[in-house]
């Protein structure tokens, strides 16, 4: 295999997504850079998404299948099977737009000391439109972890890493079945320097996965993502000094999933454990006005 084949893989994780992930991959195998390598590990899908992906791409991707494990187990193993210098990660029902992984690799090229590149998302609202990213506001480059807590403005979609510092960096925590990328990011943003290379590189699109799932998920799952954070050994002190303030905001995250389930008296309580930790994060605002309307819902 030559060295241009192995510059750069691309993960995809799916299960049943048979359609959505056949797209993904065209969506890779369209970008003006030839050999890169695709790797779709089907999580044990039971829609033929294996065999449609066989059948429209044998020969141009590696299919890797496993008895369904949930997506952090899949995304490692799309990783350790990965041989390419650079990774990325895309979800099975989202897009990487055209010049995506060139203008990633260009931005490794002119900052020498980059660890990890990202771009602009633009996302599918419900109705099907599209949001674009504002390009307007300040992006920032090296230490990012401040940012990136405030604004979230990575996605797993929307960055290249050096494979190396992915796998030194400690990867998914599997235990993780929400917000698992979140977490992923919150490390590796606290410990390398990104850059940002100015380009839309991915669609994310609305997921079928209905949104009662998902909030079923967020409250099944409470602030594990934080804790599983705080018990990866040696954090540096940058983000130990976070600590509170990204607890409060799971709980926040937790309190709202409550609240839009209709589970207004555990509402009240995860708003109050933010309270206590980051007073700041729910003077006024909604979280407030939830606190008010959750004692006549």
């Amino acid at each position: 295999m030559s060295k241009l084949s192995t510059l750069v893989s691309v993960v995809i994780p799916t299960y049943n997504r048979r359609e959505e992930t056949c797209e993904a991959i065209e969506s890779v195998l369209a970008q003006d850079l030839a050999g890169v390598e695709v790797i779709v590990v089907d999580d044990g899908s039971t829609d033929g998404t294996g065999k449609a992906i066989l059948d429209r791409f044998a020969g141009s991707i590696r299919f890797v299948y496993q008895h369904n494990q949930e997506k952090s187990i899949a995304r490692n193993r799309g990783i350790t099977e990965a041989t390419g210098k650079y990774l990325c990660m895309l979800d099975s029902d989202d897009l990487m737009l055209p010049g995506a992984i060139s203008a990633m690799l260009e931005c490794f090229r002119i900052n020498k000391e980059a660890d990890a590149v990202y771009g602009l998302s633009v996302r599918q609202r419900q109705d099907e439109s599209l949001l674009e990213p504002d390009e307007t506001l300040d992006y920032p480059e090296g230490d990012i972890l401040t940012e990136y807590m405030e604004r979230r403005l990575i996605n797993n979609n929307s960055y290249m890493i050096k494979r190396e510092l992915m796998l030194s960096c400690g990867m998914y925590k599997e235990v993780l079945t929400n917000h698992e990328d979140y977490e992923l990011l919150l490390r590796l943003t606290a410990r390398l320097k990104f850059f940002f290379c100015r380009t839309r590189v991915c669609l994310v699109r609305r997921s079928k996965q209905s949104a009662k799932d998902n909030t079923d998920k967020i409250i099944e799952q409470g602030v594990k993502a934080i804790d599983e954070l705080f018990s990866t050994d040696n954090l540096p002190d940058k983000l130990l000094k976070q600590k509170d303030k990204l607890y409060a905001k799971e709980y926040l995250q937790l309190a709202t999933a409550c609240y839009h389930s209709g589970r207004t008296k555990e509402y009240r309580l995860y708003y109050k454990k933010a309270g206590e930790l980051c007073p700041s994060l729910v003077r006024g605002g909604k979280y407030l006005r939830r606190y008010i309307l959750s004692f006549v819902k």
